[in-house]
């Protein structure tokens, strides 16, 4: 606070209220942020590396095909353009949108001119920032490549994409080690930079600046598609 000093206790009696309730704010600011981080972190911090699809049989990939995330009946997806780029082996949109839902994700079907595009997106807690994940593929069976990015405005980047992109990384695929991935993920985040890692026939990916990371996954090249 400012101004003359009176010759009453009253001004100082204030000015030390206001400098308390001023205190008060600021611890209260702070454990706001901590709760964000703790929030998030009790979100992500079980990772069920269990694959809950078993290998698809013949009914089951045409099921696959009919169905959302939400499991809701979808718009026909009309034939795609398909060449011999690899997809991520072993792995459905419906795994992707599935495990991102139950974390609070919210996920959509976008049906383009070449290929369909799923995005699930995620509000931080307190608005602190945003989580956006896009599975691009030639069909909801044959997936080309996932991008995750966090956006963080009112906390570290650092709290807030750690939890989320080591979870994404643990998504299941033929030949996946997920805690190998949500480690390495972990990491490469604290480090800053650009980083990449194979595990099986996929590559990860991790790079971003002071408030956004991103985290890709997609085949290793030259590896064939299944």
């Amino acid at each position: 606070m400012t101004g003359g000093v009176q010759s009453t206790n009253a001004a100082p009696r204030r000015s030390r209220s206001v400098w308390r309730s001023c205190a008060l704010i600021g611890c209260a600011s702070t454990l706001g942020i901590c709760a964000f981080i703790f929030v998030l972190a009790g979100m992500f911090s079980t990772v069920d590396t269990r694959r809950e699809s078993t290998p698809l049989s013949a009914s089951t990939q045409a099921e696959a095909e009919a169905t959302t995330a939400q499991g809701s009946p979808t718009p026909e997806i009309s034939p795609t353009v398909q060449s011999d780029r690899p997809v991520i082996p072993g792995i459905t949109a419906a795994d992707i949108t599935l495990n991102l839902e139950k974390k609070g994700f919210d996920c959509d079907l976008w049906l383009g001119q070449v290929n369909p595009q799923w995005t699930c997106t995620l509000q931080l807690p307190g608005d602190a920032g945003e989580a956006r994940v896009v599975v691009h593929g030639y069909s909801p069976t044959r997936i080309l490549y996932i991008d995750a990015t966090v956006m963080a405005w009112h906390m570290s980047i650092v709290d807030a994409a750690t939890p989320i992109l080591g979870y994404v990384a643990t998504l299941p695929y033929e030949g996946a080690e997920p805690e190998k991935a949500r480690d390495w993920v972990k990491q490469a985040i604290a480090a800053g930079g650009e980083h990449t890692m194979v595990i099986g026939a996929v590559r990860f990916r991790v790079y971003g600046t002071d408030f956004a990371r991103t985290l890709e996954i997609e085949p290793e090249e030259g590896v064939p598609s299944p």
